[in-house]
Order: C-alpha cells, then sequence, then structure tokens
C-alpha cells in the first residue's frame, strides 16, 4: 500500500531541522534540556514528537512556559 501523510503535514513540504536549540532557561541547563528532548537535528520535522517534547519539558517541573518554534 501506499504511505499517506497526517493532516498535520499534508500538503507542505517536509522541514529538515538543521539545530535544536534552547533559550530563555535560567535555572535548568541547555544539555538536562536537550536530554529530555526526542527530536533532534537532522530529522524531518514531527509535530506530534514535538508536543511530546514540550510536554516533557513541563514534566520536568521547573518551567511556567514552554513553546516551540520553528525559525
Amino acid at each position: 500500500g501506499m504511505l499517506a501523510p497526517d493532516d498535520a503535514t499534508r500538503g507542505r513540504r517536509a522541514v529538515r531541522l538543521e539545530s535544536v536549540t534552547v533559550e530563555g532557561n535560567q535555572r535548568v541547563e541547555d544539555g538536562a534540556i536537550l536530554a529530555v528532548l526526542r527530536t533532534r537535528r537532522g530529522e524531518i520535522l514531527d509535530e506530534a514528537k514535538v508536543d511530546q517534547d514540550v510536554r516533557a519539558l513541563f514534566g520536568m517541573g521547573f518551567f511556567a512556559d514552554v513553546e516551540a518554534d520553528l525559525d
């Protein structure tokens, strides 16, 4: 059978991530944050995985706000 893109990516070009960066953190080191993330540089953007990463960061209990931006 054929693979069909899910609704989140239908009609859009695949985006390969050039980098995954952390900004604005004050109490937690970048490395500790990046260790929790499943999204990695070089991968095709997976919005479901990014949503899971945001939830995982909130789950750490250190952040009042977590945003994922595509620049």
